[in-house]
């Protein structure tokens, strides 16, 4: 089974998070920090990954409207979600 990781070459290493949005910042500080251009590839199930919140944090604030699952029963979903993995 493949686990969810990202990856970043430069300092090749691998960095696993259960909440999207932790993964989100690391990605953008990665980006914010290299020299190089970013071509992010993101893949995530349907279920509880909701990587789409991960994607809020390296892509365009405009284009953020056309991310799945964002209305309020998705988002008290996710909060909920996040509350749970997070011990909150």
């Amino acid at each position: 089974m493949i686990r969810p990781q990202l990856i970043y070459e430069h300092t090749q290493r691998e960095v696993f998070f259960l909440d999207a949005r932790k993964a989100g910042e690391c990605a953008r500080d990665i980006i914010e920090k290299s020299t190089k251009k970013s071509l992010i590839f993101a893949k995530g199930s349907q279920n509880t990954i909701y990587l789409e919140e991960a994607l809020k944090y390296i892509i365009d604030p405009e284009e953020r409207s056309k991310l799945v699952r964002q209305d309020t029963t998705y988002m008290n979903k996710k909060n909920a979600f996040w509350r749970r993995i997070n011990g909150i």
